[in-house]
């Protein structure tokens, strides 16, 4: 009984860091691309135009 209950913990412990893994993997990617984004354009707008959206106004 014990035994099938800590399996089951275990289990769902792993599926959870799994999960979290992912998700920690996805922000890490889009915070990745955010940061990438003003850099790529920022040779061609001013160095002041740090976020992406005054960065995509500036280009267009």
């Amino acid at each position: 009984m014990f035994i099938a209950v800590g399996h089951v913990m275990r289990l769902k412990t792993v599926i959870a860091l799994g999960v979290i893994m992912a998700l920690w993997a996805g922000i890490y990617q889009s915070v990745i691309a955010a940061l990438a984004l003003p850099i790529s354009l920022s040779h061609i707008s001013a160095p002041e135009n740090i976020s992406p959206l005054t960065a995509t106004a500036v280009t267009m």
